[in-house]
């Protein structure tokens, strides 16, 4: 006995029959692996940051990265490369232009609110890009305490990583340790410790764009003098 009818089945029914069982392709999307950052904080409260990117690209004319910072955290000495050496930095970036006029080019657009510091995918396929650049006033000066609340990583970017890594230095080789500094993160599921004389913080999850990674850093008085 038989469980269908026992009439032919023509050939573009089969086709429209394999056509709704076969999986469907999945489409490729850029992925970012890894984001490692080097926060080293100088005795004047300002931060020196570097971003290290690993990642694979395959669509898209650029990254950008969302500052929602405030106006006093001036930004300086942008400088981006990836594995086939150093980016351009160009003033007044337009995120109209091509893949090719972005390709090897890195700069800031101005949104209304805030900025992103924006650079050029540059090629498809595996890469790995440095990302630096200088923010005065990061720590500011309290009457008890010298402390900060950073956004390492913000939330709202075009490709989100996998796994963040932050560890943060104070530029004169002071230790940061439990006996100096209170630490606590937000916006992400992971750890935050004192390790070897530095701040680390890790993710245990993926970082989606409604995450974020931001550090609140409280210093005894007299280890650095913000401005």
């Amino acid at each position: 006995m038989r469980c269908f009818n026992e009439e032919k089945i023509e050939e573009p029914d089969i086709m429209l029959y394999l056509l709704f069982v076969l999986p469907l392709p999945v489409f490729a999307e850029n992925q970012v692996n890894t984001i490692d950052i080097q926060a080293v904080i100088n005795e004047d409260g300002s931060m020196y940051i570097t971003q290290n990117w690993i990642g694979h690209f395959v669509e898209g004319t650029e990254i950008y990265i969302p500052m929602d910072t405030p106006d006093y955290l001036t930004i300086s000495e942008i400088r981006v490369s990836d594995q086939n050496g150093i980016y351009d930095t160009v003033q007044n970036w337009n995120i109209n232009w091509s893949f090719e006029e972005k390709s090897g080019k890195c700069g800031i657009h101005y949104t209304d609110n805030s900025y992103e510091i924006c650079f050029g995918i540059s090629q498809y396929g595996e890469n790995r890009y440095t990302v630096s650049y200088k923010l005065d006033n990061v720590v500011a000066s309290y009457s008890d305490r010298d402390g900060m609340n950073f956004r390492f990583v913000n939330d709202r970017m075009n490709t989100t990583p996998t796994d963040v890594m932050v560890q943060i230095y104070l530029a004169d080789g002071t230790l940061i340790t439990d006996e100096i500094a209170d630490v606590w993160g937000f916006g992400f599921t992971g750890n935050v410790a004192f390790e070897n004389g530095s701040i680390i913080a890790e993710t245990d999850t993926p970082i989606y764009d409604q995450n974020h990674v931001t550090i609140l850093l409280s210093l005894d008085k007299g280890i650095l003098s913000p401005l």
